[in-house]
């Protein structure tokens, strides 16, 4: 399952690309003051919200040499993504999740909802139920 990349993937990707380059303030004007991460991995259960909060998390795996890589399994329109995210460092550490992907209707980010890698299920679900709400 494979889909071509939309509006929502790039302003993700672009996101962490202006955070490696350590310019954070570029990388907080794509996303909302409101920005939501809610993690759903087992064991890792976590709601981080806000776009300084969230920005901070970046920065940390930044620090720690994680590089995400996004590959893009469904989209809704532009502002919605189901993608697998690999973040990997130079010693072939990683960690792979899978994420629901929002952003309103200025194309900001909105929300990061991450799922255990083989949690398919209960990422489409999420994935479905914030395509039917209201926008």
């Amino acid at each position: 399952m494979s889909a071509q990349a939309n509006a929502t993937v790039r302003a993700t990707e672009r996101c962490w690309e202006l955070c490696a380059e350590g310019r954070y303030i570029s990388a907080a004007e794509l996303m909302a003051d409101g920005f939501v991460h809610d993690d759903r991995r087992s064991g890792l259960t976590n709601t981080i919200i806000g776009r300084d909060a969230t920005l901070e998390n970046n920065r940390v795996a930044v620090e720690l040499g994680f590089n995400p890589e996004f590959e893009t399994l469904m989209v809704s329109g532009d502002d919605l993504a189901l993608v697998r995210a690999r973040f990997a460092d130079a010693n072939d550490n990683e960690v792979v999740s899978l994420q629901v992907l929002g952003t309103d209707d200025r194309g900001l980010r909105t929300c990061c909802m991450s799922f255990d890698a083989d949690d398919l299920d209960g990422a489409t679900r999420e994935f479905d139920r914030l395509r039917r709400a209201p926008h």
